[in-house]
């Protein structure tokens, strides 16, 4: 009997601190679950990316502050920003080590501005954000290096902050009518091309990534040359690129980048037109070229000239 008494309390017992236990697991589950907690949105390498349009003069952007926590806060947050002075050396380092020439820059200082350095988050908003607008002036920006602006947080007014996510790297992308950066443009190439001593025309059906550049131009690369502008070399792009220059009227001008030599051929009213033609929800943008090109040689003698008669088309939503 008296077993059974010591094992009916032992039961009691562990049952009572199982309880005291669990009981406490889901009270530090609760407050986990509804905890605040402040943070910069960014990617894994605090990365914040913002496409920022080349048509207008200056453009502007948000930083974005987020509240975690599935409870909505019941009292206003002031954020305090700083300039953030470490970020960008480790970032480059850690993605770049000894190529310094794909380093990130950081954007001039009169290049952009923040209107101010700490926003408040209204909890009579209803929202788990909080938006500081900057404005950066686009244009000039080379579409060949990455700018970018270090931010981070000083001070929360309430909460806690996520350590891992108090400073971002704002990266700014271009875009324009034509193309866009960031997600980044390909046009369907079609057409013929042929060397100046060539027997016959081969056929052109290729892919060509476009680069935005400012208000009303583009850059491509003529005939069969063709790079990825994400990782093509100064060399790549300074003896091969062209830019398009889009006019009023949509007639076009072509423009070396560097060396490349390369001269429009109008021999159609049609030639060298840029056009778009709305197709249900779709507009469909169409670059008529027609023109000769050479590149240079290591020497600096010039190459045949190759003659192409080509259409770059991309059909897209006509809300882009």
């Amino acid at each position: 009997m008296k077993k059974y008494i010591k094992f009916t309390a032992m039961c009691l017992l562990a049952w009572v601190l199982w309880g005291f236990y669990g009981c406490n697991e889901d009270a530090l589950f609760e407050k986990e679950q509804y905890e605040k907690v402040l943070c910069l949105l960014s990617d894994d390498d605090h990365i914040f990316t913002v496409v920022h349009s080349l048509e207008e003069d200056i453009s502007t952007g948000n930083f974005s502050v987020i509240v975690g926590g599935s409870k909505h806060f019941e009292e206003d947050v002031t954020v305090e920003f700083e300039p953030e002075t470490e970020l960008l050396d480790q970032y480059n380092k850690k993605n770049f080590d000894i190529n310094t020439g794909k380093y990130a820059r950081q954007l001039p200082a009169n290049r952009y501005s923040l209107s101010s350095m700490s926003l408040t988050i209204k909890a009579a908003d209803k929202q788990q954000y909080g938006l500081l607008p900057v404005q950066v002036n686009t244009a000039g920006l080379s579409p060949d290096t990455t700018y970018v602006i270090p931010l981070r947080i000083k001070s929360v007014s309430k909460y806690k902050l996520n350590p891992d996510k108090i400073n971002v790297l704002y990266r700014i992308r271009t875009k324009n009518h034509y193309a866009s950066q960031s997600p980044v443009t390909d046009y369907s190439s079609r057409g013929i091309t042929q060397a100046e001593n060539a027997d016959a025309p081969e056929a052109l059906n290729i892919t060509k990534r476009i680069v935005p550049v400012s208000k009303n131009s583009i850059r491509f690369y003529p005939g069969r040359l063709n790079y990825d502008d994400r990782t093509a070399t100064v060399d790549e792009l300074q003896n091969n690129a062209v830019f398009i220059r889009i006019n009023s009227g949509n007639s076009i001008d072509l423009l070396p980048y560097g060396t490349v030599q390369i001269e429009k051929i109008d021999e159609y009213s049609t030639d060298n037109m840029y056009e778009e033609v709305v197709y249900g929800n779709l507009n469909r943008c169409t670059f008529y070229l027609h023109y000769k090109y050479r590149t240079q040689n290591n020497d600096g003698t010039y190459g045949e000239w190759i003659i192409v008669n080509e259409s770059l088309r991309i059909d897209r939503n006509k809300n882009e």
